[in-house]
């Protein structure tokens, strides 16, 4: 079965933050169990991203991401395998001004696109 793989917690919250409003059927939210607090996920046929939803954030897929980052920013993140036999990924970040790789290689392409992404917020969209 092919899942798709989500914007982790704090990765959906930057997005947010940064103006991300496209359509998204997942939300994570936050609620108390047993006297701690902790963060769900859901996804259910709804827009999360429409009406006054506290303590919820989208969580969009990492493709998803990537897109909004592209059409609505000017980023690309291009993933990469830098070694065949050990199926390392990084990738590279670019936009108008500069061109990077986006930390260490990572042996999974959904870890190396989470960090890009969480890269972009880091170094490119600071003041925005």
């Amino acid at each position: 079965m092919n899942k798709e793989a989500y914007c982790n917690y704090e990765t959906s919250k930057l997005l947010k933050q940064k103006g991300f409003n496209w359509p998204c059927n997942s939300r994570w939210y936050q609620r108390t169990l047993d006297g701690k607090p902790e963060v769900w996920y859901q996804t259910v046929p709804e827009d999360f991203n429409r009406g006054d939803l506290r303590n919820n954030v989208s969580r969009p897929t990492h493709q998803m991401a990537m897109r909004w980052l592209r059409e609505e920013r000017g980023i690309d993140i291009i993933p990469q395998i830098i070694e065949l036999r050990t199926k390392c990924y990084r990738c590279e970040i670019s936009d108008d001004v500069i061109s990077y790789n986006a930390g260490m290689p990572k042996p999974s392409y959904e870890e190396a696109v989470e960090i890009a992404i969480a890269t972009c917020f880091e170094n490119l969209l600071l003041d925005e």
